[in-house]
């Protein structure tokens, strides 16, 4: 490294004053220009040229930061990985750079929290689900057990009923039994606790109006109909089964779809035969 360098020109730019030394350029800002003696033809020492450097690298990283922080929101660790990923500052650099965006709260995890929370849930997305992402964003443990964020967790049961509904209404086309296990299936992906899931589809099915259960029953007795009809017609056509296996192969199918045994026997009695 040479033992002095020369300010070729120094200009007055939008991104602040740029200063050409050799030929390289640096961007200071004006307070940080201000705090030196510097005019072109000076020659700079090795300190005064290593102090140019980290001035000019600093004002890129808040030149950055900032450009994150206006973008949308982050974290705390969000933005302490990406200034240490993109100018591997020291731990005190960064945290000098974050400092006053942590103290005009501009940076505050909890309120990130709580509105990541709050967003999630009407996505519908769960407890689980909502934790997991934030201890990957880097919320601090004592903000995941804030009783302000278990309120807003408690008050999203009323969501799950919504999601329920929603895909009961998806899946008239199976029994209820299958569409309890798609649902509660769907609802471990999003994020609630198995005890939860399983007490609110209970809960829904057996608030079913009298209305309700009627036309449950009627759509039962025809999806039967419609499944034991495609299954019949499909071991007919493979006469390598014996009549037993047919109609002991046409059972377990009817009940793999959530049928019960006796209104399988009552069907099959009453509408098919099988023959070797």
């Amino acid at each position: 490294m040479k033992s002095s360098h020369t300010i070729k020109d120094i200009q007055t730019r939008k991104k602040g004053i740029l200063l050409v030394v050799d030929e390289e350029e640096f961007f200071l800002s004006p307070d940080s220009y201000s705090d030196h003696f510097y005019y072109p033809g000076k020659q700079l020492s090795k300190e005064e040229y290593q102090d140019l450097k980290r001035a000019s690298k600093d004002k890129k990283a808040k030149d950055y930061l900032l450009k994150l922080i206006t973008s949308r929101r982050y974290t705390h660790q969000e933005l302490y990985n990406k200034l240490e990923s993109k100018y591997h500052l020291g731990y005190k650099e960064n945290e000098l750079l974050l400092l006053p965006y942590i103290q005009s709260q501009i940076i505050d995890d909890k309120a990130y929290a709580l509105d990541y929370a709050e967003s999630k849930i009407e996505q519908g997305y769960g407890k689980k689900y909502i934790l997991e992402h934030l201890k990957v964003k880097g919320i601090k443990e004592e903000i995941l057990k804030d009783p302000e964020l278990e309120e807003i967790f408690l008050l999203s049961l009323d969501q799950i009923d919504k999601l329920i509904s929603k895909a009961d209404k998806s899946k008239k086309n199976k029994t209820i039994e299958e569409r309890k296990t798609s649902i509660l299936q769907f609802l471990l992906r999003r994020g609630y606790s198995s005890s939860i899931a399983r007490k609110e589809i209970e809960h829904f099915y057996s608030s079913l109006s009298p209305e309700e259960k009627t036309q449950e029953a009627r759509n039962r007795v025809n999806l039967l109909k419609k499944e034991a009809d495609k299954c019949y017609n499909f071991l007919v056509r493979h006469n390598q089964l014996d009549a037993r296996k047919k109609k002991d192969t046409m059972i377990r199918k009817l009940l793999s779809k959530g049928f019960h045994y006796e209104e399988i026997m009552t069907i099959l009695t009453e509408d098919y035969e099988f023959y070797d």
